[in-house]
Parts: C-alpha cells; sequence; structure tokens
C-alpha cells in the first residue's frame, strides 16, 4: 500500500485547472480539489464560488448521525483512510480548505472535518478501497457531488471564525482542533493555561460568552457544540 507520510502542510490559491496549488511535504492533490493523502505518521502538532447546498436527508443509527448533502465542484476537502491497516475500512474528511465550496457546508454544521464519507452520488461506500471513493467524487459528469456522511453522535462540533467545523469528542484538546480546523488565529505563550494568552471566548452548548484557553481546555463530556467567537 502506498503511504504518504504527512508532517504538515498548507493550504494555497487554487490553481486554473482545479488542483489545489501548495507546498510538497509528501501530498499529492488531485482534481476537483479533493486532496488525497494518507497517514504513515501521526499529525505533526503545533499552536493547518458559488455553493449549491442540498440537504437530502438526516438519520440516526448505529451510533453515526447522518446527513447527505451536496457540494459544488471544486469542492476544496482532502480525505484520509480512517484504518491504515484495513484498505476498505472507510473514509473520513481530515481538512476542508476555508476558501473552498466546502467550507460553505461546513460553516452551516452540516459538514464537519472527521466526517465519514458513506456514499457517494447514492453508492455505498462500504467496503471500498480509498481510490476506489476517490474515483467515485473525481468522475461525477454533474457540477456537484452528493456526498452522505457519518458523524460520531456523541461528537461535539467545534466551530471556528473561519467557517470551519470539527466533530471532536469528548477530552480532546481545543488547541489541537483548532490545527485541524486550520485556524491560526490563537496566540500561545505558556501553554499551561497560566497566562491567559490564549483565552478565547465561546458559546457551549448555547450558553455563554464564557473564556476557554485552548491550550489546556479540553471538549467536556456530553457537550453538543463550542462556537469559538471571533476575538
Amino acid at each position: 500500500m502506498r503511504i504518504h507520510n504527512l508532517i504538515l502542510f498548507f493550504f494555497l490559491p487554487f490553481s486554473a485547472e482545479g488542483f489545489y496549488v501548495g507546498t510538497e511535504f509528501f501530498v499529492s492533490f488531485h482534481h476537483d480539489n479533493v486532496g488525497r493523502y494518507r497517514l504513515g505518521q501521526r499529525r505533526f502538532s503545533v499552536p493547518p464560488d458559488r455553493i449549491s447546498l442540498s440537504v437530502l436527508h438526516s438519520t440516526s443509527s448505529n451510533a453515526l448521525d447522518k446527513t447527505t448533502v451536496s457540494v459544488e465542484k471544486p469542492m476544496g476537502i482532502v480525505i484520509e483512510e480512517i484504518d491504515l491497516d484495513n484498505p476498505t475500512g472507510g473514509v473520513r474528511i481530515a481538512s476542508v480548505n476555508p476558501e473552498g465550496n466546502a467550507a460553505k457546508i461546513s460553516s452551516k454544521m452540516i459538514l464537519c472535518v472527521h466526517d465519514i464519507i458513506l456514499a457517494v452520488n447514492g453508492v455505498p461506500s462500504e467496503n471500498k478501497t480509498f481510490d476506489q471513493i476517490m474515483d467515485e467524487i473525481r468522475q461525477t459528469e454533474m457540477k456537484t457531488v452528493a456526498l452522505t456522511l457519518g458523524r460520531d453522535s456523541e461528537a461535539a462540533i467545534i466551530s471556528f471564525p473561519n467557517g470551519i467545523n470539527v466533530a471532536a469528542k469528548p477530552g480532546e484538546y481545543l488547541g489541537n482542533i483548532a490545527q485541524t480546523a486550520l485556524y491560526n488565529r490563537i496566540p500561545y505563550k505558556c501553554k499551561a493555561g497560566g497566562c491567559g494568552t490564549c483565552e478565547q471566548s465561546v458559546i457551549v452548548d448555547g450558553k455563554g460568552p464564557r473564556l476557554m484557553c485552548p491550550c489546556v481546555a479540553q471538549i467536556p463530556k456530553k457537550c453538543k457544540s463550542i462556537e469559538i467567537l471571533t476575538r
């Protein structure tokens, strides 16, 4: 199995051909602005047009909240394998470009980083390889791609001012989630929660605002949403 050892990556503007234009860092980007990579090691942790939106249905079963959305190409997402040891173990959204079409959906809390792709244009993705799912997305002849997404029903939706949402589990550090959302406007100093440099005003489950320090703050149990407010 081919593996891309991804240390760090950046999103830069799209080229005329619809590819990402970006740094090399062992990342390969492909047509329709669907980035692809496989993880050979953990990602490095540091303090990374038009939209046609159609929510077709939303259900909950098997501990996954399921939603089908329509995203206009170029989509502006990066996907990754869920389990490197299982080639047909599924894929999920690893990152969303804040300037891409998928971000317009993410800003409405309908699409999140870490959502699992369950079907492409109504065709189930179960028991398919990473390459097969990528090909189905890339070869879509229509201007939009219908993605059926699954999200852990216990996950909290963490929303950032750049329009990106991340589905996060209880116990995850807010600072790490900010990196996943490519939100780099949080200043850090002591990284121990004592100096208050990184304090952010947040709304937790619709209540607040209150202050949290992303360097030490973790997602509480049973939390459903945290909105990071613009400083």
